[in-house]
């Protein structure tokens, strides 16, 4: 109920243009990822520069929280992505704020409960693709395996007759 809006969470100018990049979801190698004005060639005092992310240290700091208090909260801003961006997080907060000043606990849950489902189906999605794959390296003749072999073969037939 801190969270009035994304002043308190560093964004204090005008809102900045979106931008083309997105930030990466944690399972896609965001956890890796340098946030946006991070990168090479980011300068705030160009007018055409693009919004700065919000990083989960960035948001500990702010606020004096961490652990699973800080990372319920990050995940409803962020969605499962690796950092949080500027109207994404705009939106959550009015969506927080009921009748514009009291805090709805139940929008909150509901945005906590949105983001864990996408970032356990990021994580269910990567985590199927590699044991799929690992599958295919242990047990080649597996039945999974030569479906794949199957689909494959008719992808190329299809490509090689067009």
């Amino acid at each position: 109920s801190r969270i009035k809006s994304v002043k308190e969470l560093g964004w204090t100018t005008p809102p900045k243009r979106k931008g083309s990049t997105r930030p990466r979801h944690r399972a896609y190698g965001g956890e890796e990822e340098d946030p946006i004005q991070l990168k090479p060639n980011y300068d705030a005092s160009n007018p055409n520069c693009v919004e700065k992310w919000l990083t989960q240290e960035e948001f500990e700091a702010k606020f004096g929280v961490s652990g699973p208090v800080a990372d319920t909260i990050f995940v409803a801003l962020a969605s499962g992505a690796a950092f949080a961006e500027r109207d994404v997080c705009e939106k959550v907060i009015v969506e927080w704020k009921k009748d514009g000043s009291l805090f709805d606990e139940i929008a909150f849950l509901r945005s906590v409960q949105r983001g864990r489902t996408q970032l356990a189906i990021g994580w269910l999605i990567f985590g199927s693709a590699v044991t799929f794959a690992g599958s295919g390296i242990l047990f080649p003749t597996n039945p999974a395996m030569k479906a794949f072999e199957l689909l494959v073969a008719e992808l190329q037939g299809v490509l090689a007759s067009s």
